[in-house]
């Protein structure tokens, strides 16, 4: 925004558009003594001084997120604490603040807000951006919001010294707006895929990182299990009804989700368990949760090491570190006998019942 005389305007106007051939300024004169500069309003008053006040345009509609739409409160008390904060820096009177906090409540009433969410706590807060806390946090989540089950999960997380985001899950907009063609089940990437046998219950489930349209293609052949099954048993699948369970960009994370869900089905044409085999502890005489004295105060993480390697080389029993404190290790064993229990490398003290009780 430049102040100078209206006859130097159009001199002015020419000499900045004159700098760079790709660089164009346009002109915006005051209207009844008025200019806005994006929200703000700025007045010329008849004694020569600047008011501000806040600006809209005249297709305003003054819709905001409406206080019965599935959000989360903090989200809703949100809009009233931005809306005061702005009404407030920017109206340089408290006659035009009064003016805009009865615009603001008249606007919002509509939307459904009502009196007590004008006087909650979060409502009025002076800042509207949070504040960094002098406690350092232990990491951060975000949550999908649900009603009344994400505000539960939400306060146990933040007790725990844990940052919590929370967002919206759907939106009109996701429901009803599709940017993007949607994608054929055989052209997806990154899948993870089971087919069906069409003769029997025979299943097998695989992952690929290339069309999935080309991968199952390749199954039609001998060499495959499921090209080997069909040649023997003169069976057969359908392409189209290959279903997709999962998908995964990322090598690793895909090899992964191939192995719980060959472990969680079962299926009967994989030869192996995948890339990454899910290996559940040891069924048997399980779950006896002790505390395990760590010699000297050690490091945790080399005793809990040297714990696990003992257990599973000499004793072939399997553990669940479940927490630690500054000397002791606190784990769950699992295995196949009684006996095993017996005659532990580290001193071995069963779970206290009292602290059992409180969990």
């Amino acid at each position: 925004m430049v102040i100078m005389d209206k006859a130097e305007v159009d001199t002015f106007t020419q000499h900045l558009n004159s700098v760079h051939p790709s660089i164009k300024f346009t002109v915006e004169l005051e209207n009844n003594n008025a200019l806005a500069m994006l929200d703000t309003l700025i007045t010329r008053a008849p004694d020569g001084k600047l008011v501000f006040s806040v600006y809209r345009k005249s297709t305003h509609t003054d819709q905001y997120l409406n206080f019965s739409s599935h959000q989360p409160l903090e989200h809703k008390l949100g809009v009233i604490r931005t809306l005061t904060h702005r009404a407030k820096t920017l109206s340089s009177d408290s006659t035009l603040l009064e003016k805009e906090l009865d615009h603001v409540k008249k606007s919002l009433s509509i939307c459904g807000y009502t009196k007590w969410t004008w006087t909650a706590p979060s409502s009025r807060k002076r800042d509207p951006k949070p504040r960094r806390s002098d406690t350092p946090t232990k990491g951060h989540v975000s949550l999908p919001y649900v009603q009344g089950v994400t505000e539960a999960i939400n306060r146990k997380i933040r007790s725990a010294g844990v940052t919590v985001h929370v967002k919206p899950s759907n939106t009109i907009r996701s429901m009803v707006v599709s940017p993007k063609d949607k994608v054929k089940t055989l052209d997806r990437t990154g899948s993870i895929y089971q087919i069906q046998c069409k003769d029997c219950p025979s299943q097998y489930i695989g992952e690929t990182e290339r069309a999935l349209g080309k991968r199952v293609s390749e199954h039609k052949r001998e060499p495959s299990p499921v090209g080997g099954h069909m040649k023997a048993a003169r069976h057969s699948f359908d392409p189209g009804e290959v279903k997709v369970l999962d998908s995964d960009s990322r090598w690793f994370q895909r090899g992964v989700k191939e192995a719980v869900y060959i472990a969680a089905s079962e299926p009967d044409l994989n030869k192996d368990q995948g890339r990454h085999p899910y290996q559940p502890p040891t069924r048997g005489y399980s779950g006896q949760v002790v505390w395990v004295h760590c010699p000297d105060h050690v490091s945790r993480v080399a005793a809990f090491i040297s714990y696990v390697k003992n257990l599973r080389s000499k004793r072939g029993m399997d553990t669940c570190f479940i927490g630690a404190t500054r000397a002791l290790l606190r784990m769950r064993l699992h295995s196949t006998s009684p006996a095993s229990f017996k005659s532990l490398r580290y001193e071995a003290v069963p779970y206290p019942r009292s602290l059992a009780s409180a969990k």
